[in-house]
């Protein structure tokens, strides 16, 4: 009997849609926290700033730094309703990448074997949880970076004796509240570009993982590593490019694909030893 030989797997393509919409969100989130600074903080800081006398007593320095520290919190009490729906956010976004990721795999194994194999998935439910725990941990970082700078820069500018007028403006440039260049290089350094950076790796390493537990679970044992094949690959990762791994022998500089910080690479399953089986 002729040996059947295999079609080459389409790419399997990384979750654009779900990194976007986590940004999106995150971005959102940040905003309001932003707009809560604009209105709350930066118009007490006249009163805040008044308390301190010419000659800066240390008393009147610790009553500022004191009012500084309760408007810090009361913007964050503002906050918590909204930022607590983390959990919500953090579960969405790893349904929807588990669904991309799921399609993906399917539309692989029907396209190369004929058949679309659809197994029971009782560790998806943990899966999901551990990547929703990890990240309202990691949304709620957001919030605590962008007050503590805002209180830190405040707290230093009290005790050089600066004008409240700098202050403000400082913050609304650190916070890329201010139109052109400044609000593109805020974005690209401050919390906006952290939350763009967390949704980018969370997705990818979810990504990562739901698709060596996939192709185990099948009896897939090894993967060819493709990259995105664009000028943000790393070196170490382009390296890899068409190289076969064993899911039991990770890279010891990556990781399998998905595992680096921010890895977008992806795993190409052998499915050569499943044809007999099927």
């Amino acid at each position: 009997m002729a040996k059947r030989s295999l079609r080459k797997p389409l790419r399997w393509l990384h979750p654009l849609g779900a990194e976007r919409d986590y940004t999106r969100a995150l971005w959102a989130m940040v905003e309001q926290l932003y707009a809560l600074i604009d209105s709350d903080l930066i118009p007490a800081l006249e009163g805040v700033f008044a308390t301190v006398e010419l000659k800066r007593p240390q008393q009147a320095q610790d009553a500022a730094a004191d009012d500084v520290e309760k408007l810090i919190q009361a913007i964050g009490a503002k906050l918590d309703p909204t930022w607590e729906r983390g959990s919500a956010l953090a579960l969405d976004i790893g349904q929807k990448t588990s669904k991309w990721n799921s399609a993906q795999w399917q539309k692989i194994l029907k396209q190369v074997l004929g058949v679309a194999l659809l197994p029971s998935e009782p560790w998806l439910e943990d899966a999901l949880q551990l990547f929703v725990k990890q990240n309202v941990a990691l949304i709620g970082s957001l919030r605590a970076e962008a007050l503590g700078d805002v209180e830190q820069l405040v707290q230093r500018a009290l005790l050089a004796g600066r004008r409240h007028e700098e202050v403000a403006k400082e913050i609304r440039e650190m916070l890329g509240m201010t139109p052109g260049e400044k609000r593109r290089r805020a974005e690209q350094r401050g919390v906006r570009a952290r939350a763009r950076l967390i949704a980018r790796d969370q997705v990818a390493k979810l990504n990562g993982n739901l698709t060596q537990t996939r192709q185990k679970t099948l009896g897939v044992t090894h993967y060819v590593w493709r990259t995105s094949l664009d000028e943000r690959v790393r070196f170490s990762h382009a390296i890899k490019e068409g190289k076969t791994f064993s899911w039991d022998k990770p890279p010891a500089d990556t990781g399998h694909p998905g595992e680096d910080f921010q890895c977008r690479c992806l795993a190409e399953p052998v499915l050569e030893p499943l044809l007999e089986a099927v």
